[in-house]
Protein backbone atom coordinates (compact mmCIF):
# COMPACT_ATOMS: atom_id res chain seq x y z
CA UNK A 1 0.00 0.00 0.00
CA UNK A 2 1.25 3.33 -0.84
CA UNK A 3 -1.20 5.29 1.37
CA UNK A 4 -1.79 5.78 4.90
CA UNK A 5 -5.11 6.87 6.12
CA UNK A 6 -5.65 7.38 10.10
CA UNK A 7 -9.36 8.23 10.84
CA UNK A 8 -8.72 8.62 14.71
CA UNK A 9 -8.11 10.52 16.58
CA UNK A 10 -7.67 13.33 13.52
CA UNK A 11 -8.35 12.97 9.66
CA UNK A 12 -4.38 12.27 8.06
CA UNK A 13 -3.95 10.88 4.49
CA UNK A 14 -0.06 10.42 3.64
CA UNK A 15 0.35 9.48 -0.05
CA UNK A 16 3.51 8.46 -1.75
CA UNK A 17 4.00 11.01 -4.32
CA UNK A 18 8.08 10.15 -5.39
CA UNK A 19 11.12 7.92 -4.71
CA UNK A 20 14.76 9.03 -4.89
CA UNK A 21 17.20 6.38 -5.43
CA UNK A 22 20.09 9.18 -5.30
CA UNK A 23 19.27 10.09 -1.75
CA UNK A 24 17.35 7.27 -0.48
CA UNK A 25 14.23 9.00 0.41
CA UNK A 26 10.58 9.38 -1.00
CA UNK A 27 8.38 12.53 -0.95
CA UNK A 28 4.29 12.33 0.50
CA UNK A 29 1.63 14.67 0.05
CA UNK A 30 0.31 14.98 3.39
CA UNK A 31 -3.53 15.88 4.51
CA UNK A 32 -4.52 16.88 8.19
CA UNK A 33 -8.07 17.91 9.21
CA UNK A 34 -8.39 18.17 12.56
CA UNK A 35 -12.05 19.13 13.98
CA UNK A 36 -12.94 20.98 16.79
CA UNK A 37 -15.53 22.60 18.69
CA UNK A 38 -15.89 25.34 16.67
CA UNK A 39 -14.92 24.60 13.00
CA UNK A 40 -12.19 22.42 11.09
CA UNK A 41 -8.17 23.00 11.14
CA UNK A 42 -6.90 21.94 7.46
CA UNK A 43 -3.35 21.14 6.71
CA UNK A 44 -1.90 20.42 3.31
CA UNK A 45 1.52 20.11 1.75
CA UNK A 46 3.00 18.01 -1.42
CA UNK A 47 6.30 18.29 -1.20
CA UNK A 48 6.70 16.45 2.09
CA UNK A 49 10.21 14.17 1.91
CA UNK A 50 10.65 11.68 4.32
CA UNK A 51 14.51 9.80 4.78
CA UNK A 52 14.27 5.43 4.28
CA UNK A 53 16.38 5.04 6.98
CA UNK A 54 14.16 7.25 9.22
CA UNK A 55 11.23 6.01 8.13
CA UNK A 56 12.68 2.24 8.83
CA UNK A 57 13.72 3.92 12.30
CA UNK A 58 9.86 4.64 13.40
CA UNK A 59 8.23 1.80 12.00
CA UNK A 60 11.00 -0.54 14.30
CA UNK A 61 10.09 1.61 17.42
CA UNK A 62 6.49 1.49 16.52
CA UNK A 63 6.78 -2.51 16.40
CA UNK A 64 8.22 -2.28 19.53
CA UNK A 65 5.99 0.51 21.34
CA UNK A 66 5.19 -0.96 24.35
CA UNK A 67 8.95 -0.66 25.35
CA UNK A 68 8.50 3.18 24.14
CA UNK A 69 8.01 6.88 25.86
CA UNK A 70 8.13 8.12 22.73
CA UNK A 71 8.28 7.52 19.20
CA UNK A 72 8.77 10.18 16.52
CA UNK A 73 8.79 10.77 12.50
CA UNK A 74 10.19 13.81 11.11
CA UNK A 75 10.64 14.81 7.50
CA UNK A 76 13.71 16.40 6.08
CA UNK A 77 13.20 19.70 6.67
CA UNK A 78 11.70 19.65 10.08
CA UNK A 79 8.03 20.79 8.90
CA UNK A 80 6.55 17.78 9.66
CA UNK A 81 6.58 15.69 13.02
CA UNK A 82 4.26 12.89 14.05
CA UNK A 83 4.70 11.65 17.29
CA UNK A 84 3.07 8.93 19.55
CA UNK A 85 4.52 9.10 23.17
CA UNK A 86 3.52 8.11 27.00
CA UNK A 87 3.18 10.11 30.10
CA UNK A 88 2.60 8.54 33.56
CA UNK A 89 0.41 5.65 31.78
CA UNK A 90 -1.58 7.85 28.95
CA UNK A 91 -0.81 7.78 25.55
CA UNK A 92 -0.97 10.83 23.15
CA UNK A 93 -0.84 10.99 19.53
CA UNK A 94 0.50 14.38 18.44
CA UNK A 95 1.21 16.33 15.08
CA UNK A 96 3.34 18.96 14.54
CA UNK A 97 3.70 21.61 11.51
CA UNK A 98 6.26 24.56 10.97
CA UNK A 99 5.88 26.07 7.32
CA UNK A 100 7.74 28.89 6.40
CA UNK A 101 5.82 31.06 4.81
CA UNK A 102 6.93 33.83 2.01
CA UNK A 103 8.37 36.42 3.66
CA UNK A 104 9.80 36.32 7.14
CA UNK A 105 6.89 34.79 8.79
CA UNK A 106 5.87 31.21 9.37
CA UNK A 107 2.96 28.67 10.17
CA UNK A 108 2.36 26.31 13.13
CA UNK A 109 0.03 23.88 14.12
CA UNK A 110 0.33 21.83 17.10
CA UNK A 111 -2.01 19.17 17.42
CA UNK A 112 -2.40 16.77 20.69
CA UNK A 113 -4.50 14.31 22.42
CA UNK A 114 -4.86 11.26 24.13
CA UNK A 115 -5.44 7.97 22.27
CA UNK A 116 -6.11 4.73 23.68
CA UNK A 117 -4.86 1.05 22.75
CA UNK A 118 -7.48 1.18 19.84
CA UNK A 119 -5.97 3.97 18.37
CA UNK A 120 -3.12 3.08 18.82
CA UNK A 121 -3.15 -0.68 16.97
CA UNK A 122 -5.37 1.29 14.40
CA UNK A 123 -2.18 3.28 13.70
CA UNK A 124 0.30 0.91 14.33
CA UNK A 125 -1.46 -0.96 11.31
CA UNK A 126 -1.66 1.42 8.71
CA UNK A 127 2.05 2.68 9.03
CA UNK A 128 2.88 -0.94 9.48
CA UNK A 129 0.69 -1.50 5.71
CA UNK A 130 2.73 1.10 3.66
CA UNK A 131 4.88 -0.30 1.22
CA UNK A 132 8.60 -0.34 2.12
CA UNK A 133 10.35 -0.92 -1.41
CA UNK A 134 14.08 -0.43 0.37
Amino acid sequence: MTTITINRPLELDMELVEIDEHVPSFRMSIAVLIKHPTGVVTYQANDIWFENRKWDSFINQLKSSHNQVKISLCDISDFFELTIRQHQNQLFFEIKVEEPETGSGSIRIFYSREIDLDILAQVKERFLDFYSWW
